[in-house]
């Protein structure tokens, strides 16, 4: 995989460390720097890349029912904890598939029950009106939500005084003058937008948050996507407080991810307070492609194991191939994925699934595809059903050409830019660059499912890619994780 040049300017910036990356929010401890750096990180790419985030629209419908079940009493608020746990578990709620008793938490629900006693405390809503199919199924599961609506509501009544907004534009100014990569006014404007959101919630976010740690007192936490900053002051809360702070890897990584690529300023004690201790990877192959200012052990990913064995007992015809979005050349994944359909054999399918961010407004992101014959949009909230039921994978960037691999699935690259970054052609082979290549590939595919030969890949290279005995691991790590400067144990 290559390096981009928004990252390696990134890390240029943090070599140099210069002083406004070691500053402060004024009137507070807050580091300024963890804050900034994935808004910068998210400029630079839309710049190289032409890649975007799509950002969810809320209804006034949504913002009335949200305040009338914010007013009934709620089991699952975070408020509701007061009892010591071993170890909390942060997440976004996101990551689940369906089961029949509700919605499992495929990142972190097998770790958590490996730690009796543990909290799952999710962004997600969770209340009484939650329909039981979309409960979470750990029992010890909380939502913060009702911290988040108060932190909202301060953060609109309680903004950033003017000394903090006048600090604000001059730091940003400061690390673009010195960002050897240039980013117009547009991608500024909108990185200094993600900053003043974050500065604006911060404060509060630690008043409740400290709360809740008070009443958990956790040895140790897993943090989701603690590496992107907008925990940070979170971060260095639970780290003040002698807590062990871990991150699982929840999709792809690699030594273009601004995320988990760290520069020199990141591992001063400074910085590093605020960057999770340990990132948890799915593999040595995850691990050996960042550069993370901290520790990294690969312990696996249960989800896949689980997943990979019951696909490989499955049997029943496969006419449909997958093809992933990669939020990039809509316009042209759009063309591809009609291309593909064109080539395949009569009766075939194809199945665009969108990366999570664009799922609730996929048909008008990819209104070309919509009402075509032989095309639907795959929203199934577990991609391995996806996999499980394809007979053949094509993608620009994502976990899932990885995942696809371990299920015996063949995968293809789309040739372009993205996939210079994101994918090894040591491990894929050649690319979709043109008509010829695409029809070999589809050719494969159909092959392959006509002869049900379903294989994996060398055993050596999944069990790099995908560790095994992903529970053992994550025993064996929290065993000897060792809690410096307090008297907890991570036992109990």
């Amino acid at each position: 995989m290559e390096k981009s040049r928004g990252t390696e300017a990134l890390l240029a910036l943090e070599d140099a460390a210069p002083d406004v990356l070691f500053e402060t929010v004024p009137g507070t401890d807050i580091q300024l720097w963890p804050l900034l750096r994935w808004p910068i990180t998210r400029s630079m790419a839309a710049a190289e890349l032409n890649t975007g985030s799509v950002r969810r629209a809320v209804t006034r419908k949504d913002l009335l029912e949200r305040a009338v079940r914010r007013r009934l009493p709620n089991p699952f608020a975070s408020s509701r904890l007061r009892s010591p746990a071993p170890a909390l578990f942060v997440v976004d709620g996101g990551t689940f598939a369906s089961v029949p008793e509700g919605r499992k938490n495929w990142l972190v629900e097998d770790h958590a029950l490996a730690i009796p006693g543990s909290v799952i405390l999710q962004e997600r809503a969770l209340d009484r009106f939650t329909r039981r199919a979309d409960r979470p199924t750990f029992a010890e599961t909380y939502s913060f939500e009702d911290a988040a609506a108060a932190v909202r509501a301060l953060a609109k009544s309680n903004p950033p005084n003017s000394g903090v907004v006048a600090f604000a534009q001059t730091a940003i100014a400061e690390v673009y003058r010195r960002l050897e990569f240039d980013v117009d006014e547009s991608g500024i404007a909108e990185a200094h937008r993600q900053l003043m959101v974050r500065l604006a919630r911060a404060p509060h976010t630690l008043k409740y948050f400290q709360r809740l740690l008070d009443a958990t007192q956790p040895s140790h936490a897993f943090v989701q996507t603690g590496a992107y900053g907008d925990r940070s002051h979170l971060i260095k809360l639970l780290k003040s407080g002698g807590t062990h702070v871990s991150e699982h890897q929840h999709g792809w990584i690699g030594p273009s991810h601004g995320a988990y690529n760290h520069g020199a300023a990141m591992r001063e004690p400074a910085l590093s307070a605020c960057v999770p201790d340990t990132l948890l990877t799915f593999g040595d192959f995850w691990s050996s492609n960042v550069r993370f200012a901290n520790r990294t052990v690969a312990v696996g990913k249960p989800h896949i194991e689980e997943r990979t064995v019951a696909a490989h007992t499955s049997g029943g015809p496969r006419t449909e191939v997958l093809i992933i979005s990669g939020m990039y050349e809509r316009e042209e994944m759009m063309r591809f994925t009609l291309r593909v359909r064109d080539a395949l054999p009569d009766g075939w399918t194809v199945a665009l699934r969108p990366h999570p961010a664009e799922r609730s407004t996929v048909h008008a992101l990819y209104r070309g595809l919509v009402g075509q014959s032989g095309v639907r949009f795959d929203q199934a909230p577990d991609v391995y059903e996806s996999i499980t039921t394809s007979a053949g994978v094509f993608g620009l960037a994502s976990t899932v050409l990885y995942e696809a691999l371990a299920f015996g699935c063949p995968v293809f690259v789309i040739d372009s830019p993205l996939a210079d970054l994101t994918t090894d052609r040591e491990i894929f082979g050649e690319r979709i660059a043109n008509d010829d290549s695409l029809a070999t590939a589809v050719a494969t595919v159909v092959e392959t499912q006509s002869t049900g030969d379903r294989r994996t890949k060398d055993p050596a290279l999944l069990e790099y890619i995908w560790k095994s005995g992903s529970v053992q691991n994550f025993v064996d790590f929290v065993g000897k994780t060792t809690i410096t400067g307090t008297t907890r144990s991570i036992n109990g």
